[in-house]
């Protein structure tokens, strides 16, 4: 089945929402750089120029996501239900679209992670959090992760999430349907690198995922217990002993 005309218009108002979000948010940086280049002749803002265009970049990625998130994603993109849809289903192309919705708030941060820790600590967060990811206190999401930003991920207190890990509510199953199923992690869970979090797991608490690994669709890691592997398995209890939010001592 292709587009039909519902999706065709959804998708066309949502490009055009989508555009204009932009022009908004870079509204101010480019009214900014028109008064510097072109109207003013005032040799302290040409010598200011790395930190002002720094602070009109950041002030435009927060404008984007907000308007984006909470106008233009709302108004004209489907809640993502939990389920399983065929995958050329029109309302499947119209999920496709709101999951990739994030995607250039995503490619913002990414310029913006020469800030030591502001990306990692702050940016990431807030822009998951705008897009519906409920995120807890103090969760450090590092490099080049991919997370689904919809609100069936959920991540606790203190978690630790390491480069290119990849945390996703969707799948291709049976090669035909997209599978949607929530995915909730604990709090003071480690997520190792490039390790891969599928459809349905759920991390209790204090729970373990080493580098290079798969969850099975629909796994559950007790709390504490530390799994890794191809597809990921229970090695042996963890003895964690966190005082903050990275913990300071840690044994395994």
């Amino acid at each position: 089945m292709g587009f039909n005309i519902k999706t065709s218009i959804v998708v066309l108002f949502y490009t055009i929402g989508t555009g204009l979000s932009l022009l908004i948010a870079l509204l101010p940086f480019t009214l900014f750089l028109y008064y510097i280049l072109v109207k003013s002749q005032n040799l302290l803002l040409f010598v200011t120029l790395p930190l002002t265009i720094s602070f009109f970049w950041l002030l435009g990625f927060f404008i984007f996501v907000i308007v984006h998130s909470k106008l233009v994603v709302p108004l004209l993109l489907p809640t993502v239900k939990v389920g399983e849809y065929p995958i050329n289903s029109s309302l499947a192309r119209r999920y496709f679209l709101r999951l990739s919705a994030d995607n250039i708030a995503k490619y913002w941060v990414k310029t913006l992670e020469w800030i030591p820790f502001l990306a990692q600590l702050h940016l990431y967060s807030f822009m998951l959090k705008q897009y519906g990811v409920r995120i807890g206190k103090r969760v450090y999401i590092a490099t080049e992760t991919r997370i689904d930003a919809l609100p069936l991920v959920e991540i606790g207190d203190d978690t630790f999430i390491a480069p290119r890990a990849v945390i996703g509510v969707h799948i291709n199953h049976h090669g035909t349907n997209i599978l949607f199923k929530p995915v909730k992690i604990g709090k003071k869970c480690f997520i190792g690198q490039n390790s891969v979090v599928t459809p349905g797991a759920i991390l209790e608490d204090g729970a373990i995922l080493g580098a290079y690994s798969v969850i099975k669709l629909n796994t559950r890691i007790p709390a504490s217990e530390v799994w890794a592997g191809l597809p990921a398995k229970p090695l042996k209890k963890s003895r964690v002993q966190r005082n903050n939010s990275f913990g300071s001592n840690e044994t395994l």
